[in-house]
């Protein structure tokens, strides 16, 4: 049909147009071909030939718009939509996951809507398009929920099974420990180490007992569980070595008498090394060690191990050793949670089974401070100490502190230094803190120890004082220079001829 056909003969077609449609419903799209097949022979019949196949559905259409009335129906459910809202809505679910906006998202579907237009499906008026998209954003929303909330419940399954876990473990843990601690009851009674009954005391036995012994005066108690603590390079082994061998020998710490007794050290790093620290300290302050005095045990043993701990134990007793200490904790914990309250119960434990192998021993773990200065691992160490010492800071101001004392008072001990020595390096006082205010070298150290043990009471003569430090070991000189350095710095005072004690030190030298 051509465009320049008479205006009565258009509109006869539009008639013919609109009766089709009247006789197959325009919801019935998938009729269209049915309609296009009888508005053809209507038009052969009323003499108006059509032209091509898209004149016919051209003629629906614009009868279509016609029923509809101006701008069509906005109903979104109208069945005039059928198949041009169900490919709209297709295409928006897709569209929403990428859109970056509703204006560009409409603009898409537009697009997209007159690809298909050209293609035979009818447009849709705009508010019907903008509820499409409306309701895909919607139903993205509910299935970001749904997947939100599943993905919620399988975390919560995963915590709930995670925290089963875990109450199982320490359920298990706490099953282990107890059968560790009967087991090794057992053996102790097999191998006729102390048992409980001969540890309980009296009343009047308990009266009896002398306060505050110590191993080394104001810094080792007897019958304790001590704790050194420190960050890396702080000097703890240098430490730990030196009061080894004081109390091995007899001989001072920082100027702090020690009582001679025998001591195990447990070198659970290994012994590289420490035979030229242990000889560095014996020259430094000139102490020697009676024949079996110092033992060393240079393989870490496993306090998470009944046999070991029970082997321990009776060494002590056989023995008769006096203090233990143990270099590392972390060493002799292998596969122990250190922050598991549980699994350090059980070193713990170990350590009090072999300390109190013999009564009035006591034993020194060594261990590490964490980044922020506090003790690394459970709070249950903390708790289980009788004493915390700690080591801070870097050589030359290395601070030597007790930050607990259940029995005594808690502060600073000394300031110290590592300064090298042979093949070796020793740790010694370098000023600050407790009585030990001024610089202790070795030597310094070594004479008013001795001043301390011979003269405390009465003093001595210049000549007196330095005989007895050349019979210990130290040459003229040194000699000289020590008991000057101890004169400078107050330590001692020169009334006429003879040295004292000053009057600071004078309550110190009591409890030695």
């Amino acid at each position: 049909m051509s465009d320049d056909q008479p205006v009565d003969a258009l509109a006869a077609c539009d008639a013919l147009a609109l009766q089709v449609l009247a006789e197959v419903p325009s919801g019935a799209d998938n009729l269209a071909p049915e309609r296009e097949a009888r508005l053809r022979r209507l038009l052969d019949e009323a003499g108006l030939s059509s032209g091509s196949d898209f004149t016919v559905a051209d003629l629906l259409s614009a009868a279509r718009a016609q029923q509809r009335g101006p701008g069509g129906s906005e109903d979104y459910d109208s069945p005039d939509f059928g198949i041009s809202r169900l490919m709209l809505e297709l295409q928006a679910d897709n569209l929403v996951e990428t859109a970056t906006s509703k204006e560009g998202a409409l603009k898409a579907l537009r697009r997209f809507e007159s690809d298909q237009v050209e293609a035979g499906i009818d447009r849709l008026p705009d508010k019907v398009v903008a509820r499409i998209w409306k309701d895909a954003v919607e139903a993205r929303k509910v299935r970001s929920r749904t997947a939100r909330d599943e993905d919620n419940a399988k975390r919560l399954e995963l915590d709930h099974n995670s925290q089963r876990d875990r109450l199982a473990n320490e359920s298990m843990e706490r099953q282990i420990a107890l059968r560790e601690g009967l087991r090794r009851a057992r053996a102790e009674e097999a191998a006729g180490l102390p048992s409980l009954a001969s540890m309980m005391l009296s009343s009047d036995e308990l009266a009896d007992m002398p306060v505050n012994e110590w191993h080394v005066e104001g810094i080792i108690p007897k019958a304790s569980t001590i704790m050194l603590a420190g960050h890396p390079g702080a000097g703890k082994t240098h430490l730990a070595l030196l009061e080894s061998v004081a109390v091995a020998s007899g001989g001072t710490v920082l100027g702090r008498k020690a009582q001679q007794g025998k001591v195990l050290y447990i070198a659970g790093e290994g012994e590289a090394g420490l035979g030229a620290r242990l000889r560095a300290v014996e020259d430094a302050w000139k102490m020697t060690l009676p024949e079996g005095a110092l033992t060393f045990l240079t393989t870490a043993p496993d306090f998470g191990n009944s046999a070991h701990v029970e082997e321990l134990a009776r060494f002590v007793t056989d023995n008769a050793i006096d203090l233990i200490v143990v270099d590392t904790l972390a060493r002799v914990s292998p596969g122990l949670e250190e922050n598991s309250a549980t699994s350090m119960s059980v070193v713990i434990a170990a350590a009090d089974t072999i300390r109190k192998a013999r009564r009035g021993a006591s034993i020194v773990l060594v261990h590490h401070l964490g980044k922020g200065g506090d003790l690394r691992g459970s709070s249950a160490l903390r708790g289980a100490m009788d004493q915390i010492h700690s080591l801070s800071g870097e050589s030359p101001s290395i601070k030597f502190e007790t930050i607990k004392s259940k029995d005594g008072v808690s502060g600073p001990i000394a300031t110290l230094e590592i300064v090298k020595r042979g093949d070796s390096a020793i740790i010694q006082g370098s000023g600050g803190g407790g009585t030990d205010a001024a610089r202790l070298a070795p030597s310094v150290e070594v004479a008013l120890g001795t001043f301390i043990s011979a003269f405390s009471e009465g003093g001595s003569t210049r000549v007196q004082w330095r005989d007895l430090l050349i019979e210990g070991g130290m040459n003229r000189k040194t000699s000289y220079d020590a008991m000057n350095a101890l004169h400078k710095t107050g330590k001692v005072v020169l009334n006429g001829s003879r040295y004292t004690l000053a009057p600071g030190l004078e309550l110190d030298a009591d409890n030695l």
